[in-house]
């Protein structure tokens, strides 16, 4: 009888950006950190022969501090990624319900009839998963094996697992970024799930869960403010993007004395025209609640991508919403085929020294009243 540990993998960036992130490749999040590190020493008195993962990023970079403890080489496996969504990749949350609006009814409502353009179905999924933990399970014998792999995968696999229809799949739960659950396969190949999505190892601040309410039963009070991004229109937008701009501008340096309105509009025009979502607005259903404003040319020339600004109406600040403009600005710039992103933040505001380095930028060179803060958004393959 083998015993598989599956583990889902820390906290990645889809998870904090509200992105559709299926086999779109991402990098954990800072406070993975503090997951991956309990979850080692969760494991660190069991005893293990091998230790599987999903070849995607944010697996990969879980499982190692696993294997490193245990002396066990990371073995790759592709058939244990997540579920593929097609053209749902890398979408804002808040977009689908907009865009895709009847295939994301089903998604919500009944899960196992999906069918991705481009993607996968629930059953292909489960196949594959499960073909690939029963063979894990042969390789391993009568020993233990950790497999990291992600969420909607996993769900997938216990309901299989535990011999219930895929209609019941919702009571499988959600499980938390390196939740556990433990199952047996026998050697006739049935299957006996001893526990699931087991977060006993995380303290309440180092919990994905803990810090989110997508997952709850539904209603106005658990929801999460999930944003949605269009680009904007220099003349019909003309009053709003100032509007922002100014906001900013006060925010950063006290006043908007500084700020230079046709200056600002020919910058936007030629960020717009460099890349059509280098300027966008974030929105919340049908209201704009934000601006993201990045620079292509000149990041590019540096290697890097310049984010000019991020910018949120006052109402909406403090409650997570940065994190999500962050969010497209790295979609755009990875896409764009650059490593890395960065801001040059005003020396006198605090605020916002504070929430790029809450979002995992380095505080790098100071000039000019300014400091650069960057972060990496290349999917290395070092782990």
């Amino acid at each position: 009888m083998g015993k598989i540990y599956l583990l889902r993998h820390a906290e990645a960036e889809g998870n904090v950006y509200r992105r559709c992130h299926g086999q779109y490749d991402s990098l954990n999040t800072p406070r993975a950190e503090a997951q991956i590190a309990a979850v080692a020493k969760r494991f660190k008195d069991i005893p293990i022969k091998a230790v599987y993962t999903s070849d995607l990023k944010r697996a990969r970079h879980t499982a190692v501090a696993i294997a490193r403890e245990h002396g066990l080489p990371l073995i790759y496996r592709r058939d244990i990624r997540e579920i593929a969504m097609g053209e749902w990749e890398d979408l804002p949350w808040g977009l689908l319900p907009r865009e895709y609006a009847e295939g994301f009814e089903i998604w919500e409502k009944r899960p196992w009839e999906c069918d991705f353009m481009g993607g996968e179905t629930s059953q292909e999924v489960i196949d594959r998963m499960t073909s690939a933990i029963k063979d894990i399970a042969s390789q391993i014998g009568d020993d233990a094996a950790v497999v990291v792999s992600h969420g909607m995968a996993m769900r997938l696999f216990l309901c299989k697992a535990l011999s219930w229809p895929l209609e019941k799949i919702k009571e499988v739960g959600w499980c938390d970024n390196t939740a556990v659950s433990l199952v047996e396969v026998l050697k006739d190949g049935s299957m006996n799930v001893v526990f699931r999505n087991d977060n006993s190892h995380l303290s309440e601040e180092s919990s994905t869960l803990g810090k989110q309410k997508w997952w709850r039963p539904r209603g106005a009070a658990a929801q999460d403010f999930n944003t949605w991004f269009r680009k904007v229109d220099l003349y019909k937008d003309e009053k709003m993007l100032e509007e922002f701009g100014r906001s900013f501008y006060e925010s950063a340096y006290g006043s908007d004395d500084g700020f230079d309105k046709a200056v600002f509009m020919r910058q936007i025009g030629e960020a717009s025209y460099e890349n059509a979502r280098a300027v966008t607005f974030a929105n919340l259903s049908d209201e704009i609640v934000g601006l993201v404003f990045l620079d292509p040319k000149n990041g590019a020339r540096k290697g890097s991508g310049l984010i000019r600004m991020l910018c949120l109406k006052n109402e909406y600040r403090g409650i997570g919403l940065g994190t999500q403009l962050i969010g497209q600005a790295v979609s755009v710039y990875r896409e764009m085929g650059l490593d890395r992103i960065y801001a040059n933040v005003s020396d006198t505001n605090e605020n916002a020294a504070g929430f790029y380095e809450n979002a995992g930028f380095q505080r790098k060179e100071s000039e000019n009243r300014h400091t650069v803060y960057e972060k990496t958004i290349k999917i290395g393959n070092d782990d």
